[in-house]
């Protein structure tokens, strides 16, 4: 039996030979493959850009997008290229298969058009590629402390540090005080969270002072060293991106999956989300840093009218419109009653080992997985959530995390008791 996505590439072709029998000509076809280092969102997203540039039309259905233009059919197809299978959102090595028939002698090039989409892979976007970028600043002689540090740790997650001149430091989100220090190129952080939880990151920066490498160490609650990065944006370059929305709904080195609705070169971070805010169709907003895939990438701006899922990426910065609250208090965090923490509202967690996902809480404590088809109930006693869930593929578990007490945010473990196995490390975050 051949494979799905070879199949796809034979009826194409056959379709083609349909048309070609009255001009009594076979259809050409070319086949090309690039490894790119992208995620999956971003790979079908540039495989839709590059099919309109080219002048095709453009459909898209699970791994792959499609289009025609006159008697010429095309398939981008993206595949892990490890597994061959659909890769996770996280940023990773993918293949992209590119399929062309044509029903003309392709402008007497043998795979001109299939040339022109692979171009197209390499530098989304735009049909004409960007300006070369400026010469990079002098590195600045000494580096400072103060400032909005995004830190990426392994089978921890994400989360943004605000220090102040005096080494003050607080968690975005979470509320965790701590202390920062320096030490020539080397931050130090020292956290203790409410929940129980204490430990230390610690990386060094490069040249630049803006971006570092290092780990952090569970000194309690946790276990083992992880490694971890941490990048400053440039505020000249970014616009202050943690000004964009404060505190409120940015997430730092996320990108946003859904319904396309516009994107665009040249933005700022604060622009890009003011856009969103004020579009009414745009429901979320993705930002991405200047050079992020190719040196010569200029910074841009998407705009989604529909979120189905979050994935990690270095350099987006992303923002989720919130729905409009009714009632007053506040927003469903705390109880108007016990005082306590509320399960209902959304959720996103990142789990060690498993791809990190969004869950809605309704307010009968009743769970969706945003983008999969997973449900289940939600509960919770004192600070501890736990959603206890199925999804049709078969796999069954539960989520349980303990809440630190601004109740927006939690560690715990992921169980599965059913399809997988094991317990993994897991954060939760509320949005």
């Amino acid at each position: 039996m051949k494979s799905p996505r070879y199949s796809r590439i034979f009826l194409l072709a056959a379709g083609l030979s349909a048309c070609a029998i009255q001009s009594h000509a076979q259809p050409a076809m070319s086949r090309g493959q690039q490894f790119l280092q992208l995620n999956y969102a971003e790979c079908l997203s540039r495989a839709t850009q590059a099919l309109r540039n080219v002048g095709f039309s453009v459909g898209t259905s699970g791994n792959f997008a499609q289009g025609f233009r006159e008697t010429s059919g095309a398939y981008i197809i993206c595949n892990d290229s490890a597994t061959g299978a659909p890769p996770p959102s996280s940023s990773r090595s993918i293949v992209v298969n590119i399929v062309v028939a044509s029903g003309t002698n392709d402008a007497t090039v043998p795979g001109r058009l299939r040339q022109l989409l692979q171009a197209e892979m390499q530098q989304p976007g735009s049909s004409t590629p960007p300006p070369p970028p400026p010469p990079p600043p002098p590195p600045p002689s000494t580096c400072t402390l103060a400032g909005d540090w995004t830190q990426i740790t392994e089978g921890v997650g994400s989360s943004i540090w605000k220090i102040d001149g005096s080494g003050q430091a607080r968690e975005a989100g979470s509320g965790i005080q701590a202390l920062a220090s320096f030490n020539g190129r080397t931050i130090q952080i020292n956290w203790t969270a409410a929940s129980g939880f204490a430990g230390i990151y610690e990386w060094t920066l490069d040249s630049t002072c803006n971006a570092g490498t290092g780990s952090l160490v569970f000194t309690r609650g946790g276990s083992g060293s992880h490694r971890s990065t941490v990048s400053r944006p440039n505020a000249s370059a970014n616009d202050s991106v943690l000004s964009a929305t404060g505190d409120a709904g940015l997430e730092g080195e996320t990108s946003l999956n859904g319904t396309p609705l516009t994107h665009y070169p040249g933005s700022t971070a604060r622009q890009c989300h003011a856009d969103c805010a004020a579009n009414t169709n745009c429901k979320g907003s993705t930002y991405i840093q200047a050079g992020v895939y190719n040196p010569r990438d200029v910074a841009m701006c998407y705009l989604v009218s529909a979120v189905s899922s979050r994935g990690k990426a270095s350099g987006h910065f992303s923002w989720v419109k919130s729905a409009p609250q009714t009632g007053g208090g506040t927003s469903g965090l705390f109880s108007a009653t016990s005082g306590g923490c509320r399960a209902s509202g959304r959720w996103t967690q990142t789990t060690e080992g498993v791809e990190g996902t969004t869950w809605n809480i309704d307010a009968n404590g009743e769970a969706t997985e945003y983008g999969r088809t997973a449900k289940g109930t939600a509960t919770l006693a004192g600070s501890a959530l736990r959603i206890t869930w199925t999804a049709p593929s078969g796999f069954e578990g539960f989520y349980e995390w303990k809440l630190g007490s601004n109740c927006t945010s939690g560690l715990g473990v992921l169980v599965f008791t059913k399809g997988g196995s094991g317990t993994h490390r897991s954060s939760v975050t509320r949005n």
